[in-house]
């Protein structure tokens, strides 16, 4: 059997630009403050790093969690590849049984699809189908990788940063793992609970990267994602904006958002409505005037446009929405100029506009 494998550029040029190895995370002992209503446990990452390949090292033990650490490929889109290579894998997803399905893998990963390569690697990894082979398993891994599939990304940033197959490489891991999240709602949240000190015995201190990318993977409507930036968000303090993340979480079953809801206050009576639904027709309110403006931002704008953007999350940051206020002080000019030209009252004038349906 012959398949492609690529030099793996994305592996190479991580170690390359951020070196071979860096240190291992601290251990800390000190632990963040959480709110007294709240009790350490239900607030701590409590989770490890997903158990998301087997490592190299003989006899190595980990934690798996209940669902695989591999998914379906196909959830980020289909692969950028050629037709006949996705006629072929379509052929092996429909196949009947095991041994004709391995089959048409392999003639789909040799004619270019990422998608197998990655499934390839999945079985032997397993060791299931077949038996395992981790080094075949880890050549098909990282041309799967090389051939642009974000999830087959995702395993080999993993491995980086946990030192799966040889020394570790904290940095090196997350630039891969960046990658695979333009693409990966998964990645997405696991590298935001990476830099946000999510994850037990891992600590970058990026807690500003890590709500970003959580934002991105709750706004793709990602549960665990959503429970983790509730998280975030209690932990820093800032009940409000964990407000909507948490109601959209424990909406969906999630029962440790469930109960994050109710310490906050917000406990579920008869008629299914939240005692205090204020406070989320607040938090949820104050999210859609942050991205109306981000909205007007990034098309093409005047004066006119950023006026209102600046309006928009002067409402948002008054309803707790605080990524409003990075906003604002980045566009703080808006504010100057439009003082000097109508005078203090404008803003008020124009956020009145917007909250009667005006333009």
């Amino acid at each position: 059997m012959t398949f492609r494998i690529g030099a793996m550029p994305l592996v190479i040029g991580a170690a390359v630009l951020y070196g071979c190895t860096t240190p291992a995370p601290s251990q800390r002992s000190d632990q963040p403050f959480y709110i007294q209503a709240q009790t350490q446990a239900d607030l701590a990452a409590s989770q490890d790093e997903p158990a998301t390949y087997p490592s190299l090292v003989p006899d190595e033990s980990e934690v798996v969690p209940a669902s695989s650490g591999w998914r379906s490929v196909n959830e980020t889109g289909p692969d950028q590849q050629p037709s006949e290579a996705t006629q072929l894998y379509a052929v092996a997803l429909n196949a009947p049984n095991d041994d004709l399905r391995v089959a048409a893998l392999q003639k789909a990963a040799e004619a270019g699809s990422a998608s197998a390569h990655y499934d390839i690697a999945k079985i032997y990894s397993e060791g299931r189908v077949r038996p395992r082979n981790l080094a075949l398993a880890q050549e098909h891994l990282q041309t799967s990788a090389s051939l642009g599939n974000a999830e087959a990304t995702r395993v080999l940033g993993w491995q980086m940063v946990r030192g799966d197959n040889g020394a570790q490489n904290l940095n090196g891991g997350v630039a891969l793992m960046e990658v695979g999240a333009q693409t990966s709602v998964r990645a997405q949240r696991e590298l935001g609970m990476l830099y946000a000190d999510l994850y037990d015995g891992y600590r970058f201190g990026e807690t500003a990267k890590g709500e970003m990318y959580l934002a991105q993977a709750f706004k793709a409507d990602d549960v665990p994602a959503a429970v983790a930036l509730g998280r975030l968000y209690v932990r820093e303090g800032r009940q409000i904006d964990a407000v909507a993340p948490l109601t959209f979480a424990s909406s969906h079953g999630d029962a440790t958002a469930k109960k994050m809801v109710r310490s906050l206050g917000l406990e579920v009576d008869s008629s299914s409505q939240p005692v205090n639904a204020d406070k989320v027709d607040d938090a949820l309110s104050g999210e859609r005037f942050y991205l109306e403006a981000n909205a007007i931002m990034l098309r093409k704008h005047g004066a006119s446009d950023e006026a209102r953007a600046y309006a928009l999350f002067s409402l948002a940051s008054e309803r707790g929405y605080n990524l409003a206020k990075v906003e604002m002080a980045a566009i703080e000019g808006v504010l100057t100029q439009m003082d000097a030209l109508h005078g203090s009252a404008w803003l008020q004038q124009e956020k009145q506009a917007i909250l009667a349906g005006g333009h």
